[in-house]
C-alpha cells in the first residue's frame, strides 16, 4: 500500500513538473488581421453587409417584425386580452430598432469621414442615400409606436458615456423628414430588376 501511494506521488511529480516546463514556453502569434470598426467600414460590399445586418435585426425568423409585431396588433389579445400589458411589452421591437440604428449609423459615419476610397462619387452617394433612408425608416416605425424617442445618429457622442433624454416627437420627425429628403436625393428613381 505505502508504495502505491510512492507511486502515486512520483508520477503526480512528474507529471507537474512536465506541464509547468511545457506551460512556460513563450507563445508567439502572427495575426494575419484585425478587424475593427475603424478598419471594416472600407469597401462598398461592407457598407451594404452593415445595411444587411440592421434589416436582418427586423426582420429574422423569430424576433422583430417576423414575430413580435403580434404584440401590438390587437392590443395585448395574443396574451389573454385583459389589458394588463407587462412593463417590457415592446421591448423586443425597441432594442432591435437600435441594434439596426447602430449598423446603420457606423456605416453612416464611415462614408461621411471617407473611409470607403477609390468608389466613383455616383456610388458613395447611393450608398449613403440608402443608410438615411434606412436610419429614417427606423425611426418612422419607433416614434409611431413609442412617442418621442433618443435620437441617436452618426454624430452623437457615445451613449452610453453621455445618457440620452428622449426627444420630442417633432424632433424626430425632423430627423426623418431630413434623412428621406437627402435618400431621395441620392437614389436613383429605380433599379434593374436583375444585378448586372
Amino acid at each position: 500500500m505505502k508504495i502505491k501511494n510512492q507511486y502515486r506521488i512520483v508520477l503526480l511529480s512528474a507529471i507537474l513538473i512536465s506541464v509547468a516546463t511545457v506551460s512556460c514556453s513563450d507563445l508567439e502569434e502572427e495575426p494575419k488581421s484585425f478587424v475593427t470598426p475603424q478598419s471594416f467600414y472600407a469597401t462598398p460590399q461592407q457598407i451594404e453587409s452593415a445595411y444587411t445586418a440592421a434589416m436582418n435585426r427586423l426582420w429574422s425568423a423569430w424576433a422583430g417584425y417576423s414575430y413580435g409585431y403580434g404584440n401590438f396588433i390587437h392590443d395585448d389579445q395574443l396574451f389573454g386580452g385583459d389589458l394588463n400589458i407587462s412593463p417590457n411589452h415592446g421591448s423586443d421591437l425597441w432594442s432591435r430598432h437600435y441594434f439596426a440604428l447602430l449598423n446603420i449609423n457606423s456605416a453612416i459615419r464611415a462614408l461621411g469621414e471617407g473611409n470607403v476610397k477609390g468608389v466613383a462619387t455616383a456610388q458613395l452617394d447611393e450608398l449613403m442615400g440608402q443608410g438615411k433612408f434606412l436610419r429614417a425608416y427606423n425611426y418612422f416605425m419607433l416614434v409611431r409606436m413609442f412617442g418621442g424617442v433618443p435620437l441617436i445618429t452618426d454624430q452623437t457622442p457615445d451613449p452610453v458615456k453621455n445618457p440620452l433624454k428622449r426627444s420630442s416627437v417633432s424632433e424626430v420627425y425632423d430627423l426623418i423628414v431630413s434623412d428621406f429628403t437627402e435618400a431621395a436625393a441620392k437614389l436613383p428613381a429605380s433599379w434593374p430588376s436583375s444585378p448586372g
